[in-house]
């Protein structure tokens, strides 16, 4: 494997147990709570991680290394999380799901010979993103995400600890 491979491809294999361990415990309600109309809960983050791997991340990054000049089928998150109710589904589900659709993303990126991370597709809206681009960026989806997932688990927590606070812990 390439330098850029190695580091990142490891970081998208070993995403799956930190996900997993940062769900683990949270039952169906807290599953599903948002903390304002709008806000993603828990589960549709997962719906969302789960669409990404397979229409977005892999799907595109492929075809960016295989015919970078050709449109990427269009998508919207957002709406697909919806669309798809997320909102409703089973974290479990979820999680076997997403889990084997990374292996399938990780095999095809191990099975990868020689790659040009330079090779570039022009995003509308964007511009240039070069395959390098697209690898780094489903590893920083993945911890925004993981991150957005930790949020949710601190308003949580200060939802069902009110009346009282947390400043002994320290700045959130």
């Amino acid at each position: 494997m390439s330098d850029l491979r190695v580091p990142l491809i490891r970081r998208l294999q070993n995403f799956p147990p930190l996900l997993i361990a940062s769900v683990e415990g949270v039952n169906e309600s807290e599953a599903r709570w948002q903390p304002r109309p709008g806000d993603w809960s828990i589960v549709q983050i997962l719906g969302h991680l789960l669409d990404e791997e397979c229409d977005d991340f892999r799907p595109r990054l492929f075809a960016t290394l295989e015919e970078p000049g050709a449109p990427w089928a269009p998508i919207d998150p957002e709406e697909a999380v919806l669309q798809r109710d997320h909102q409703n589904a089973v974290i479990p589900d979820l999680l076997r799901s997403w889990e084997r659709e990374r292996e399938v993303s990780i095999d095809r990126l191990e099975q990868l010979g020689e790659i040009d991370w330079t090779k570039t597709h022009r995003h509308p809206r964007l511009g240039p993103l070069r395959a390098g681009d697209l690898l780094l960026s489903w590893v920083h989806h993945d911890q925004l995400h993981l991150r957005q997932i930790v949020k949710r688990l601190y308003q949580l927590a200060l939802r069902d600890g009110s009346p009282y606070e947390c400043a002994y812990a320290g700045p959130w």
